[in-house]
């Protein structure tokens, strides 16, 4: 039996193990337990944090089992052999998803003859694409676009829509071509309109003996055609002003942090200890707008680098010098849940992304299509969805964020109600900082989780009205992605 055939089985077992409902009852009560009587009064202040280092200690892991068979510490036999090679193998995965929380993560980091994915790791390198996602959003100007569309030479001479700044998220969507996809349906929806209009003109030149029932239909279709003839040739600004209200309503949340949003950037060398990436160093995220171009600090991959860091410290403590294989499973396992969280939000952010750019190039057909007697809900159907999913960005944005608030505050106290918990009021609570402890490790884990779906509760206020045939082959399509083996859950 291969390697891959054998880990493949182990992965299967554990999948298992996780999805009964006894592992998730002890896994319940086992964190209660901690949050009871672990983490009781938090309060928020800043602090200096150590760098967490993991470093394991050959010579304890060797000692320990060969005492545990009852033989010298320093013999060699199977039985060391096998537990110094199973932590060789967990120090293996966590030097390739976090080499920044290696002894050498510096030197890694600063070494350009190293990959730059092998730099960051596996987790840095899931940091860059969130960010990534983030901060490439759809960006349109619609005065630019408007000038090229009508005004005679307006590409040549203007600076505009066609030279934006290379931050611009429009100028991503002309690097695609989806502006040359829109303007092909678009075409072919004009297409669609003349000849439905020529019919109509026919039919009425040949004073066409025309039943009640088909000339009411007529008298509908040539109003619907004429709204559907302009929906569609602004179809492109339309969309794009979703998208600026959509950037305007992230900078009015960005304002209530009042400027907190840097203490993302911020929290301090644990953070880039655990992600070694360019995008750590520079979690500032520009959203441009119809106005202008806004800075906005969300850094939410950053935001799992505190998590992952945060966990280790709180839990194994500052220095995290001669652990054995126990410990590299514990990290490990903290350093998954943070893993799993930020491809959550990443699948989120990037459907919404092409979300927005299929709405873009296919609205001309949708409009056209809901142009056709009893059809109407189509156009609405099509505005609807770019709100939806440009509002999917806000919304992570300030899910994400919310926990800054608690950093900046140091007067806001976080801990359970005394008479619910029996509490000891003479006890004291500790620091939230980077490095806080397990309170604030699950707050962290809990808005990433939390951030995933926000296009679920989008559609609590903004319901997805499609078609039930849609709506089947959206399901259909999802089942076959959560039938992948072990990222398939990812999907659900």
């Amino acid at each position: 039996m291969s390697f891959v055939q054998t880990g493949y089985k182990v992965f299967s077992k554990l999948e298992e193990i996780f999805k009964r409902k006894s592992f998730k009852t002890i896994f319940i009560a086992f964190s209660s337990l901690i949050l009871f009587f672990g983490v009781m009064n938090v309060y928020a202040q800043e602090a200096e944090t150590e760098v967490p280092k993991v470093k394991v200690n050959w010579d304890g892991t060797k000692a320990f089992y060969n005492l545990a068979s009852g033989t010298d510490k320093d013999e060699d036999n199977m039985t060391s052999f096998s537990g110094v090679s199973a932590t060789n193998t967990a120090w293996t995965i966590l030097s390739t998803m976090a080499p920044g929380l290696t002894d050498g993560g510096d030197k890694i980091e600063g070494d350009s003859s190293i990959p730059e994915d092998m730099r960051g790791g596996l987790l840095g390198t899931a940091d860059s694409f969130v960010n990534y996602a983030y901060s490439n959003q759809p960006n349109i100007n619609l005065v630019a676009h408007l000038g090229n569309e009508w005004v005679p030479g307006y590409k040549e001479s203007s600076t505009g829509l066609y030279a934006a700044e290379k931050q611009s998220g429009y100028q991503e969507l002309m690097d695609s071509g989806i502006s040359n996809i829109w303007a092909k349906f678009r075409d072919l929806a004009y297409l669609f309109f003349v000849v439905v209009m020529i019919v109509i003109g026919f039919m009425i030149m040949f004073r066409s003996k025309l039943g009640g029932q088909t000339l009411v239909s007529l008298g509908n279709t040539i109003p619907n055609v004429i709204v559907g003839l302009i929906l569609v040739t602004f179809s492109f600004a339309i969309a794009g002003l979703v998208i600026d209200v959509g950037g305007l309503i992230t900078s009015f949340l960005a304002s209530l942090f009042d400027g907190e949003l840097v203490s993302i950037e911020n929290i301090g060398n644990l953070m880039k200890s655990v992600f070694t990436s360019g995008t750590i160093e520079t979690s500032s995220i520009v959203a441009g707008s119809g106005a202008g171009s806004i800075a906005l600090g969300a850094g939410l991959g950053s935001l799992a680098a505190a998590i992952g860091g945060s966990a280790v410290l709180a839990i194994l403590g500052p220095a995290l010098i001669g652990v054995g294989l126990i410990g590299l499973l514990l990290v490990l396992t903290l350093l998954g849940i943070v893993f799993v969280g930020v491809i959550k939000l990443l699948i989120t952010l990037y459907k919404a992304y092409f979300g927005i750019l299929l709405g873009v190039a296919l609205g001309p057909l949708q409009i056209m299509i809901g142009s056709i007697p009893g059809q109407n809900h189509m156009t609405k159907n099509w505005f609807l969805g770019i709100v939806r999913n440009v509002l999917v960005f806000p919304v992570v944005f300030f899910i994400v964020n919310a926990p800054n608030l608690l950093l900046g505050d140091k007067d806001i106290i976080l801990n359970f109600p005394e008479k619910l918990t029996y509490a000891d009021p003479s006890s004291n609570g500790i620091d939230i900082n980077a490095t806080s402890g397990f309170l604030m490790f699950i707050l962290r884990v809990f808005v990433i989780y939390l951030a995933a779906q926000a296009p679920k509760y989008i559609e609590a206020f903004i319901p997805n009205t499609s078609s039930k045939a849609a709506g089947d082959a959206g399901a259909a399509a999802k089942m076959s992605l959560s039938k992948i083996p072990l990222v398939g859950a990812l999907f659900k």
